[in-house]
């Protein structure tokens, strides 16, 4: 396995982008057509960016 790294900047508060990484409807509301996220450990997290179903 490769390991990546990247970063941003969000002007949110960290409460605020949290939420939107665990509720999969704030996630489409943010991004992409579709989530499953399990915010748990071994949970899911696959997002529908490019109209392609996971």
């Amino acid at each position: 396995m490769v390991d990546f790294s990247t970063s941003i900047d969000i002007e949110a508060p960290p409460e605020v982008v949290f939420a939107h990484l665990v509720d999969a409807e704030r996630m489409v509301a943010w991004m992409g057509e579709r989530a499953d996220l399990q915010p748990r450990p071994g949970g899911s997290f696959a997002v529908d960016i490019n109209g392609v179903p996971f």
